[in-house]
């Protein structure tokens, strides 16, 4: 049994009495981190088996593929390691591929002037846009084989850039731009901020 506490928008909530639940009923709990990385701040809380952090294209630091677990069970990390070395290495063509379809897209969404004039033509030509950019984003599209497109082990491009972006972290930025998100968010809920 597994419990899986997830934190959006970069918040991080409290577990303690999850963990304490979690450790009385003998189930796992696993912190599904992809939106809260703070760079060597944060690597989880240390009562949770295993903390997970996303680097994807649809994350906010992104590095367009990637991810860092924090597992704290001796037992799973060396299963987790069996099954990751057995898996094929992602060829750096596949990577790059990915890396220039997510700038473009990326760009398209963040100019707002191209924004504006790709949103323009597209509702002219019935084109749903938001469509075109979270499926060429995700960069996956659900199927039978879903999980297998997952089972591949990072290219060396991938690691060099991720590594890249790991090193150049500016907490400041990010909670500025956490600002950001949260002020955004409460606006769409309703809230007074």
């Amino acid at each position: 049994k597994v419990l899986i506490v997830s934190y959006i928008y970069g918040i991080v909530y409290p577990i303690s009495e999850i963990a304490k639940l979690c450790r009385e009923r003998d189930i796992l709990l696993v912190e599904d981190a992809a939106e809260s990385y703070y760079g060597n701040t944060f690597n989880g809380n240390p009562q949770a088996t295993m903390t997970l952090f996303s680097f994807g294209s649809i994350k906010r630091y992104t590095s367009f593929g990637g991810a860092l677990a924090f597992i704290r069970d001796p037992e799973i990390y060396k299963k987790m390691v069996s099954t990751h070395d057995s898996f094929k290495v992602q060829s750096k063509s596949e990577f790059l591929k990915k890396l220039v379809r997510s700038l473009g897209i990326a760009t398209l969404l963040n100019n707002t002037k191209v924004n504006k004039s790709f949103k323009t033509a597209s509702n002219l030509v019935h084109f749903d846009y938001k469509e075109f950019a979270v499926h060429n984003l995700r960069g996956f599209a659900p199927s039978k084989d879903f999980l297998l497109k997952f089972n591949k082990q990072p290219s060396v491009a991938l690691l060099a850039f991720l590594y890249d972006r790991l090193r150049h972290f500016d907490l400041k930025e990010f909670q500025a731009n956490n600002k950001k998100v949260i002020v955004s968010v409460g606006r769409i809920v309703g809230s007074k901020e």
